[in-house]
């Protein structure tokens, strides 16, 4: 059965159109009853508005006074005083483009009518949707997320769909458009602008246009004196420059000839500073209209004879200021034809000039960093700065972090940005901006998510620390690098952010270019849109979301699915994506605002696995659990067609021009249905495992088949053309190259290996991955190829020799997507982490850090100068903490090193692994000193070890607990045996934790059955039976120094012990479950909650304080050696110092990902942490009082 034709157009319709209407059935029962139908409301308002367009017709060449009664007729009694006083002025208060004022009265009536009757039709229309469009711009924004904040920009917020799903429009985003200049004007100006694009509320006032009830009995009309002097800014100019007078005659006989009243010649000249749709405050344009001889009122007299003109649309704000918004065609028609260059650069001088006068006095650039923000001038300095030509102070602006962090705040990432793009358009040779915006893109997730003062500060210097920086550039780090310090150590109200000592935040200059964070679970899918700057990413936590490129910004999140989404497609013009979830849905989102246009629900909830789009966005296919294949109509969300394998399809792939579609099975057969008659025409068998990936060429021509049992197959018609075999396990993803000849395939073992098709030959071998590979892909040029492994990296590698070019990275977890985008210097990709990350290939990096290869589990410090660090890669490292340098790296074992501890005096270090391996090593020779060796059997759960490390207490997963003399490698006493279950000897379950004593005299575990038992070592006899939890003790710390024992439990219990005595001293119940607890030497008790909270206990207030610190999983916890501050980690990339004394967050670092780990060197006050990447971070906090 063919296509149905009707459905065929309502397809292309709604695939070619970028904000597609959903059909009338939809919308009804979207609409509900009690209200009246939409439509008739429609009807009733376009008849109104045709009504209205007559009259108007008749009334343009009718005198204002019967203007001003039709108006009174159309209007409330209640305003009828205020109308009379103001209709003759209002049909001139819109002007159309180019139009002389002869004509603007004219036209303006006839396009308000038009005007309206489009708003009426657009808002009508989008009040189904939940969606407003803004006229003029273009812009479509959800009514819910037109909400902005008192800093002046419009703060992230939810909307619904039509299909009540929730989409989130970032601040920075305005219709979705890249940020070019002319955009970033519009959007750092929203707040204001929506006031003056129909977005106006009940209490704010619209001069010239609507007037309400005694606007203009407020606003005095007197003519200014014909005798005042010229404008102060023209004072300026004439000052400047020689030979104006001349000028400004012409310019006065210009603007005059445009309709603009002669009086107010020089205050029409002076807009031509503002950017293009920027309204103005009052008291802004008082100071551009000031003449020496004018009262303050004067200034919003000429506002209002301006809106009465048209030339001005003016309206109050809520607050009572007075804002203007001169037409766009003036301005540009002022500054293409009227104005030369040269005055119009000295008119923005003034304007930067004034405001600077009425800052502080230090200096002309410390004195508008701190210029108070009327609305306007914190958004809109640099483009003053710029084009009044004063690019030095500019530049000194650009690199204030306190001015560049004021911005944010005020403004949004993309004004920030876009500043720079500025500056750097006259400058593009400046290395050092284009460093400080690399560095500052880089920093905009962490700067977002922690909003701390002087963060911005923090991020650039911790980002620059390598990067190639001039000599002037490096001045300007050092005393960056002398601020922070001094700011820690201020130890002001507010979180100080701590500054690193060493390069461990991704740095400018180098590979990686961006880290968008937003996901909560893995992405895995990415598509880079049509327009070469936008990403779009999908993830297993059910959103999708659309990434600004230029900016480092997420500008739409689609909360897509209840569940995680298995395939994401997008049409070729890039309006709309479909997705399909595990949650048994396919939905379909246009990409203006990613409101959802279709829904397709499979019976029975069953998951959808594998779904391909027409490119045209007629119809989809999908497949589920059980091999259900179907074809939709996306038109009317209907089913086409079924069909039936009996085994899951693993992977589906469309033919050019959409003729065929190409099924996989999990049992290793390819299938190709024709999609006009939905017959199966061809069902290839060969190979003996799932089929991973496709590839079909126009027609059916050719289809390569990859499969998990290593093999490559070459399919022509249905017979097998090539068969390429023992590829390295199973060959995962690959990608054919455009002229057909080639094929790369990623395979499990690590290696990508490229094979000519025609002769079945494997060309090269591309190796170079500790995993398997996940995705490769090639540039457009096809000069490099680029593969993505589950060891977290990605490699560049050149095409035709398999040389490395660039090895990338930076995820802490395995890449599972990977895009290159157009013209191939950028790749974008997806990783387990949540993360997503562009990488510039034509970078170089030249600092080469010491880092680990996977996740650090243990980080050392004693009182000596080393520090050591290991995780994952079975590698040790070993630091010197003063001075932050890599000294060298142990290697003995094999597997994980979760363990280890520096001997007391420094000299020593012990690491163990979960096989049994335990290794003593001398820090300053580097090298082995003795241990046990790994064993078969059961693996170690929990050690502890004596200071000198010679002694060490094992519990294996069998509940076996041992004391080992590590030195001699013998059983020094068994605690616990495997199988004990007598009460009387031990416990009676499993062993959970362990801790032995400094000097090893005595052992404390803890066990499921809920009791602590005490050991003494010498003897073997458990001294003291612990019984107070209800259920499993899960975990315990000892402070020696205190004589404190604390234990948490699953009861969710945290108890603390007289050690020496066994002697219960207090019990604390919390709501949920404890993680993690510490220990200070004043006895203060701090336990780290499931949900992020840490809960300190001070014994001697008998108190419990509840500190919200963190949004994931606390890692570590630890006090300072006075017991006053309080240090956590966490994988939310944030270490956090809590001063107990003033009961709050008083200083933070932010990293790029996140902490397992760290330890406090006392002597030097350092912190030293971990993270899931294998980074190593120093960090200062000895200038924090004590």
């Amino acid at each position: 059965m063919g296509l149905r034709e009707s459905k065929q157009q309502d397809s292309l319709d709604l695939a070619t159109t970028r904000t597609p209407t959903i059909d009338k059935k939809e919308q009804q029962e979207e609409e509900g009853g009690g209200q009246g139908t939409e439509g008739q409301k429609l009807e009733d308002a376009r008849r109104e508005t045709q009504e209205a367009q007559r009259n108007v017709h008749q009334l343009t060449s009718s005198s204002s006074e019967d203007f001003a009664a039709w108006m009174v007729s159309r209007c409330p009694s209640d305003e009828e005083a205020v109308v009379k006083e103001g209709a003759a002025s209002v049909a001139s208060t819109v002007l159309e483009e180019g139009a002389e004022q002869s004509e603007w009265e004219k036209k303006d009536l006839v396009s308000r009518a038009d005007i309206a009757a489009d708003d009426t039709t657009d808002v009508g229309e989008c009040k189904k949707s939940g969606t407003v469009e803004s006229p003029g711009t273009g812009t479509q924004r959800s009514e819910a997320s037109l909400r902005f904040s008192d800093g002046g920009h419009a703060s992230e917020s939810s909307g619904r769909g039509s299909h009540g799903f929730t989409t989130r429009v970032s601040m920075t985003s305005s219709a979705r458009s890249s940020f070019a200049l002319e955009q970033a004007d519009i959007s750092v100006n929203r707040k204001s602008l929506e006031i003056f694009l129909g977005h106006v509320s009940a209490d704010e006032t619209l001069v010239g246009s609507a007037p309400t009830t005694g606007t203009l009995e407020r606003l005095s009309l007197d003519e200014p004196d014909s005798d005042s002097l010229h404008l102060a800014a023209f004072q300026e100019v004439i000052q400047e420059q020689e030979d104006v007078y001349d000028v400004f005659d012409q310019v006065e006989q210009t603007i005059v000839r445009i309709g603009v009243p002669k009086d107010l010649w020089q205050e029409v000249c002076v807009l031509a500073v503002l950017p293009v749709d920027t309204p103005a405050p009052l008291s802004m344009l008082k100071q551009l209209w000031t003449r020496r001889s004018e009262r303050d009122q004067d200034a919003e007299s000429v506002l209002v004879r301006l809106a009465h003109t048209g030339i001005v649309k003016a309206a109050r704000f809520p607050d009572g200021m007075l804002w203007g918004l001169p037409k766009s065609n003036v301005l540009k028609r002022i500054h293409s034809t009227i104005l030369p260059e040269n005055v119009l650069a000295s008119f923005h001088r003034y304007v930067v000039k004034s405001y600077g006068r009425s800052a502080s006095e230090e200096g002309e650039q410390a004195s508008l960093a701190q210029v108070d923000d009327d609305g306007y001038i914190v958004s809109n300095l640099c483009h003053h700065l710029i084009a009044g030509r004063m690019d030095n102070i500019a530049r000194e602006m650009l690199i204030d972090p306190d001015w560049l962090e004021r911005k944010l705040r005020v403004c949004s990432a993309a004004a920030v940005v876009n500043d720079f793009r500025r500056y750097l358009m006259f400058h593009v040779h400046d290395s050092d901006i284009k460093l400080v915006l690399e560095a500052f893109q880089m920093s905009i997730g962490a700067l977002t998510k922690n909003p701390v003062h002087g963060l911005v500060r923090s991020q650039l210097v911790g980002r620059l620390l390598v990067a190639p920086l001039s000599a002037q550039g490096k001045d300007w780090l050092r005393k960056q690098q002398d601020l922070q310090a001094v700011a820690l150590a201020a130890h002001s109200e507010s979180i100080i952010p701590i500054s690193a000592l060493n390069p461990c935040l991704d740095q400018a200059g180098g590979l990686q270019r961006l880290c968008l964070k937003g996901h909560r679970g893995p992405v895995t899918h990415v598509y880079i849109l049509q327009v070469g700057t936008e990403a779009i990413t999908a993830s297993a936590d059910g959103t999708m979301r659309v990434w600004d490129l230029e900016i480092g910004d997420c500008i739409l999140e689609i909360q897509a699915h209840q569940g995680p989404i298995t395939d994401m497609r997008v049409t070729a013009d890039g309006s709309l994506v479909v997705s399909s979830s595990e949650d048994g849905t396919m939905r379909a989102f246009e990409l203006e605002r990613g409101r959802c246009l279709r829904t397709v629900g499979v019976g029975g909830g069953m998951p959808l696995e594998r779904m391909v789009l027409d490119p045209f966005g007629r119809f989809t296919i999908t497949s589920n659990a059980e091999g259900v294949i179907c074809m939709w109509d996306l038109g009317s969300a209907a089913p086409m067609h079924k069909f039936v394998t009996h085994a899951r399809v693993t992977c589906m792939e469309l033919s050019p021009c959409s003729e065929y579609v190409v099924l996989g099975t999990i049992d290793g057969l390819v299938l190709a249905i024709e999609i006009a008659s939905w017959k199966l025409v061809s069902k290839l068998e060969g190979h003996t495992g799932a089929i991973t990936c496709l590839h079909v060429t126009h027609q059916l021509r050719r289809i390569l088949s990859a499969s998990e049992d290593g093999c490559v197959k070459v399919w022509e018609g249905n017979r097998l053309k090539r068969d390429m075999e023992n590829l390295g396990g199973s060959v995962n993803c690959m990608h054919v190259i455009k002229s057909g000849k080639r094929v790369i395939c990623g395979c499990e073992d690590g290696k990508a290996r490229v094979w000519d098709i025609s002769r079945g030959s494997c060309v090269s071998v591309l190796d170079g991955h500790m995993g398997a590979i996940r995705a490769v892909t090639m540039s457009p040029y096809e000069e490099k190829v680029v593969t993505a492994s589950s060891d977290g990296t990605s490699i560049a590698w050149k095409t035709d020799s398999g040389e490395i070019l660039r090895v990338l990275e930076g995820h802490s977890g395995g890449i599972l997507c990977l895009e290159v985008t157009r013209r191939g210097r950028f790749g974008v990709t997806g990783s387990e982490d949540g993360s997503v990350r562009v990488w510039d290939f034509s970078a170089v990096y030249s600092h080469i850090p010491h880092w680990h290869s996977g996740s650090i589990r243990t980080v050392s410090t004693g009182n000596g100068v080393a520090v050591a660090t290991a995780g994952d890669d079975s590698i040790a490292h070993l630091w010197d903490i003063t001075k932050e340098e890599f000294l060298g790296s142990l290697r003995k074992h094999t597997v994980s090193i979760r363990w280890s501890k520096i001997s007391g005096d420094g000299t020593r270090l012990l690491t163990a692994s979960p096989n049994r391996q335990v290794s003593v090593w001398d820090i300053a020779e580097q090298k082995f000193l003795y241990g046990l060796p790994a064993h078969q059997g059961s693996r170690i759960k929990c050690i502890s070890a004596t200071d000198d490390l010679k002694l060490a207490v094992i519990c294996l997963f069998d509940s076996t607990v041992t004391l080992w003399n590590v030195e001699t490698q013998e059983i020094v006493r068994c605690l616990q045996k495997w199988g004990q279950r007598d009460a009387s000897v031990g416990h009676t379950s499993a062993v959970n934790e362990l801790v032995m004593t400094k000097d090893g005299s005595y052992v404390t575990t803890a066990s499921k059955d809920s009791t602590l038992r005490v050991w003494d070592v010498r003897t073997g006899e458990c001294l003291h039976v612990l019984e107070e939890h209800m259920d499993s003790v899960v975990g315990l710390h000892l402070e020696e120094a205190s004589n404190l024992l604390a234990s948490y439990s699953l009861d969710q219990s945290l108890v603390t012990w007289d050690f020496q005595r066994g002697e219960k001293l207090s019990r604390v119940k919390f709501k949920q479950r404890i993680k993690l607890v510490a220990l200070s030497s004043d006895r203060k008790i701090a336990a780290a909650l499931e949900d992020g909270s840490i809960s300190v206990v001070l014994p001697q207030k008998h108190q419990v304080k509840e500190i919200r610190m963190h949004s994931d999983e606390v890692t570590h916890l630890s006090f300072t050696e006075d017991g006053r501050y309080l240090i956590s980690a966490s994988r939310d990339c944030s270490l956090r110092v809590v001063d107990l004394i003033q009961e709050r967050v008083c200083a933070i670092f932010v990293g790029d990902c996140g902490f397992t780990c760290f330890s406090l060197h006392h002597p030097t006050q350092h912190i030293v942490a971990g993270t899931d990447r294998g980074v190593v971070s120093f960090l200062d906090i000895s200038v924090l009082p004590c």
